[in-house]
């Protein structure tokens, strides 16, 4: 997402260096030729990558719809995978940081050997991927010791140094995500207390997730649970950030995307367990979430 950024912005510099095949790292530095001049992407990336970018001065807006932003500020880090929620990206100001970019079909095998080379750790891509879509596909890393720790060192460094430091700490970064650490919290909706519709939507949202596989409609929905259908509709928006049926596509396609990396069920039988009686309108709305076919996408997890 920020590689585009450099790609696409005259003003933006960096110094990119591939450590091995599959891993970059980019020394990034991004100041507007006019005060005033705000920088903006739509961002996307290829099936298989994430980045994890250390913010080392500035503020880059990320937009997941028109009224939920996540903003990345100096002293912070921001994870991002191909099944990011964001829309847009906005730079106004200078921004400074180093990026680190991973295509795990062809870094796996590096990232495992850098792995072993400190020890017996593995890392489960698959487990980070899963993580990562609990969290929309980015996630914001703030105010830790151990995220403090590695911007003190990083003032300390030389340029040169910075890239291969924050090489080294996506290593442990992405051991410890791995690894159920608290550093990537649970994402739970805004839910103001004695709120008694926030509570209800809360367990209708509960509801779904755990009936993916049936024909949820918001009639049936507020039927079941007692209230009018625009206040689930308003309120499940402004707790979750976007409508019913948007979120419950995600839902199921995070589900869909377990089931082909973890079973062997045919790709027939995960349409069903995801609610869909017909395979074709599965593909379809799989390959839009994921820019691939769901048969494709599980020969390329085979891979990983």
């Amino acid at each position: 997402m920020l590689t585009e950024f450099c790609d696409q912005l005259s003003d933006a510099q960096s110094i990119r260096t591939q450590f091995v095949p599959g891993i970059e790292v980019s020394r990034f530095s991004y100041a507007p030729s006019e005060e005033g001049e705000v920088a903006a992407l739509v961002p996307s990336l290829e099936p298989f990558h994430f980045e994890v970018f250390y913010c080392y001065s500035g503020m880059l807006t990320l937009s997941r719809s028109r009224d939920r932003h996540l903003t990345v500020r100096g002293q912070e880090i921001f994870l991002v995978d191909d099944a990011t929620s964001i829309l847009e990206a906005h730079i106004e100001g200078p921004l400074e940081g180093v990026l680190v970019t991973v295509n795990t079909l062809i870094g796996q095998e590096n990232l495992q050997n850098l792995f072993g080379m400190i020890g017996s750790m593995r890392i489960d891509m698959r487990l980070l991927k899963q993580r990562m879509e609990e969290h929309e596909g980015c996630a914001l890393l703030q105010k830790s010791l151990w995220i403090g720790s590695v911007f003190s060192i990083l003032a300390e460094l030389t340029r040169e140094e910075q890239g291969s430091f924050c090489l080294w700490k996506s290593v442990e970064l992405l051991f410890l995500l791995c690894n159920h650490s608290h550093l990537l919290e649970p994402v739970t909706p805004n839910v103001k207390p004695h709120d008694q519709l926030s509570l209800i939507i809360v367990e209708i949202g509960i509801y779904m997730k755990q009936h993916l596989d049936e024909p949820l409609t918001i009639a049936s929905l507020s039927r079941q649970f007692g209230i009018s259908q625009t206040a689930l509709k308003t309120e499940f928006r402004r707790l979750y950030g976007k409508p019913v049926r948007s979120w419950l596509v995600q839902q199921r396609m995070v589900r869909a995307a377990y089931l082909l990396d973890h079973t062997a069920m045919t790709v027939t039988r995960i349409a069903q367990e995801c609610g869909y009686s017909s395979t074709s309108q599965f593909n379809t709305i799989f390959k839009r979430f994921y820019r691939c076919t769901p048969s494709q996408y599980r020969k390329m997890s085979d891979s990983v």
